[in-house]
């Protein structure tokens, strides 16, 4: 009998223990927490994981500044480690985490970070101004970056995205002045680059975009006033570049647009200092250039359009002080330009190469300077006293 009874009080002395473990893990990652009043981290459903079950503890070797995330947890829950003096994270090898909450780690001190494989989605905000964060590794099942996840991480110089991300939401490396290298991985399944995704990525030099993409979102690449080089892959699936898409790029000489592409927004390359060529593949499906698409693109010499363009919007060309020569390709769609030549002091004359049925007088008149000519097949016409056949 005194021999149950000593077991019974070490059975009760060891869960008690356990009990405790469990509860100091609990309420050192919810100290963490802020304006959630839950836990850091959750397991299934909306309980607590149970972390008695996870090997190490939370702190490592008794150092705030590093921790280890057991195995069993499936969340870090929003805001669970913003403005702590957190610089390392460790994931067990058979991590289970599939989310990063919203402002996880916003302004926290972190270096460097290798995310488990298990993740698949980074919520808005969740890395925002990690001004230490030097590299991260991307999960293999990554899927989506949310929106600002990594802006202001101005230590950050190089990133690999993973072929499972399909979707860079608005703003999710922006402003990472030190990004000097965006590489995706072979196989990319990337189909959308949000607004302002890249833009003012200051040192950032060039980009090979996956043949995946099918669209830029507004200002994705603006004002990244290095970058030199931007190339497709064979096979390019972009339909459409976005409004202020590659506005400010100061460096950017030339670009040549798959065939693909449909739309140019507005501003898509506006105030491209030393853009001097702009080419469209054969076959070319572009339909419409947006206002202000290449306006102050000063060092511009020459544009071809292809013959589906039928739409040029106002100012497109404006301040183009550089172009001297632009030309229609036979059997344009021509339908409607709108004062798209101002201040583009060079241009002497315009060349359609075969005759302009579509568009009307008035409007064709209106996009001219005033001492420009205009050859329509083997026929000359002076601005003023331009008519279409």
């Amino acid at each position: 009998l005194a021999l149950s009874v000593i077991k019974g009080e070490i059975m009760k002395s060891v869960m008690m223990m356990a009990t405790a473990v469990t509860a100091l893990l609990t309420t050192e990652i919810a100290d963490c927490s802020r304006r959630t009043g839950g836990d850091a981290y959750r397991g299934d459903g909306d309980e607590t994981a149970d972390c008695s079950r996870a090997p190490g503890s939370l702190v490592i070797d008794g150092d705030p500044s590093s921790v280890s995330i057991p195995d069993c947890v499936k969340m870090l829950t929003e805001r669970c480690f913003e403005g702590r003096d957190v610089s390392v994270v460790v994931f067990g090898p058979d991590s289970q985490l599939t989310n990063i909450g919203r402002y996880a780690f916003r302004r926290s001190l972190l270096r460097s970070i290798d995310l488990p494989s298990s993740v698949e989605f980074l919520k808005d905000g969740c890395f925002y101004n990690c001004s230490s964060l030097v590299s991260i590794t991307f999960a293999s099942r990554l899927r989506v970056i949310g929106g600002e996840a990594f802006r202001y991480c101005s230590s950050l110089e190089a990133i690999c995205i993973s072929p499972s991300v399909e979707i860079l939401e608005r703003s999710c490396f922006s402003d990472c002045e030190s990004l000097n290298v965006v590489d995706f991985a072979p196989g990319s399944q990337l189909r959308t680059i949000g607004g302002e995704a890249f833009s003012d990525c200051s040192s950032l030099e060039s980009i090979d975009l996956p043949s995946s993409v099918e669209r830029f979102g507004i200002g994705c690449f603006a004002g990244c006033r290095s970058l030199v080089r931007v190339t497709f892959a064979p096979g390019s699936q972009l339909t459409e570049v976005g409004p202020s898409a590659f506005s400010r790029c100061l460096s950017l000489g030339s670009i040549s647009l798959p065939h693909g592409v449909g739309v140019l927004g507005r501003e898509c390359f506006s105030g491209c200092a030393k853009l001097k060529a702009v080419a469209f593949e054969s076959e070319s499906q572009l339909t419409k250039i947006g206002a202000d698409a290449f306006n102050g693109c000063s060092s511009l010499r020459s544009i071809c359009f292809p013959p589906s363009v039928e739409e040029i919007g106002e100012r497109c060309f404006e301040n183009c002080g550089a172009l001297s020569a632009v030309v229609f390709e036979p059997d344009s769609q021509l339908t409607r330009v709108d004062y798209v030549f101002r201040g583009c002091s060079s241009l002497h004359r315009i060349t359609f190469m075969s005759d302009p049925r579509l568009i009307t007088i008035p409007a064709l008149q209106r996009a001219l300077p005033y001492d420009v000519e205009v050859v329509c097949g083997d026929k000359l016409y002076p601005a003023r006293k331009f008519r279409i056949p």
